[in-house]
């Protein structure tokens, strides 16, 4: 085996090591939710997470102040999203099923993607034009799921919940969208994976510890608290990152599209083992449409399979 093509199986067992462990994370962060308040748990989360990426950044490649002050408008514009895509994500997965909240910002990720792509003035080809139409029309499919099988109403609403679901998960997702390019743009800036992740989280943890609830502290002496959060901390946030930065290094980025566009039918797979969560048929169906359609807005990819259908 030549060594490129070592590092491209290295590289996709990295991504799909990624998408494997994201989806049990999400499985048991929804679980965990059930019974926990979103921001207790949030907040922790993110205070051990931030706390070890501010480790590692100052035992190996400490930011140099004068080298960060330039771009403090762009930090703080990472931070903003960074807060709106992870305070979304809890939200959902303590209001939804894990597997549609990850389809659904998977869904509505394109699509705000080409959004910001047309109001930038960019030209948007009509195969694109075509799976966005498609990828919306699905998003709405899983909603009605998610609505129709919701785990937490804080509403008194259904009409509500599912007006504040939509806005959330459209916020989750625009947030997600505007972190790739940001986070870009301040990769291209001299700044490392490792360092971006050590910048992205203050704001979020201040906004968290404002909306604290006051009783907050029972919840840390309640049984395996501690042992949950190590697991989130280190298994659902630092080495999941480190998996997917070390996998778009070594992987084709056709591979890591493909493997990654699967985590949400990995995540429904994972469902299987929550006895709290019901399997249906249209959830399974809406899901694999949606993974089709992600598949087929990958330009490339769209043309490889056209081309070998027409072999076969």
């Amino acid at each position: 085996m030549s060594h490129d093509s070592e590092n491209r199986m290295q590289g996709s067992g990295y991504i799909l090591a990624y998408a494997f462990i994201g989806a049990i994370i999400d499985v048991v962060l929804s679980h965990l939710l059930q019974n926990l308040p979103v921001f207790v748990l949030l907040f922790w989360t993110f205070l051990g997470t931030w706390s070890g990426f501010v480790l590692i950044t100052l035992l190996f490649r400490p930011v140099r102040w004068s080298h960060t002050q330039p771009h403090l408008p762009l930090i703080f514009l990472i931070n903003i999203v960074t807060a709106g895509a992870w305070a979304g994500l809890f939200i959902g997965l303590k209001w939804i099923e894990p597997s549609l909240m990850v389809a659904i910002i998977f869904g509505l990720s394109p699509v705000m993607g080409a959004a910001y792509e047309y109001y930038q003035g960019r030209p948007i080809s009509g195969h694109y034009r075509t799976v966005i139409v498609g990828l919306t029309l699905t998003a709405g499919l899983l909603l009605y799921l998610a609505v129709d099988h919701k785990r937490y109403n804080p509403f008194s609403s259904v009409w509500l919940f599912s007006f504040c679901l939509l806005l959330l998960c459209g916020l989750t997702a625009m947030s997600l969208s505007a972190y790739t390019y940001l986070s870009r743009h301040l990769h291209q800036q001299d700044f490392s994976a490792v360092q971006v992740q050590a910048l992205r989280f203050p704001l979020l943890l201040i906004c968290v510890a404002l909306a604290l609830p006051q009783d907050h502290r029972q919840y840390l002496f309640s049984d395996h608290f501690w042992s949950y959060l190590a697991v989130i901390v280190l298994l659902g946030n630092i080495l999941p990152l480190w998996l997917l930065q070390k996998g778009i290094q070594r992987a084709p980025a056709l591979y890591v599209t493909i493997i990654i566009n699967v985590s949400p039918l990995l995540t429904m797979i994972f469902e299987l083992f929550d006895p709290a969560l019901q399997y249906y048929h249209g959830k399974l169906l809406a899901i694999l449409l949606l993974c089709g359609l992600l598949m087929l807005s990958n330009e490339k990819l769209f043309l490889r399979i056209r081309q070998t259908l027409k072999q076969v």
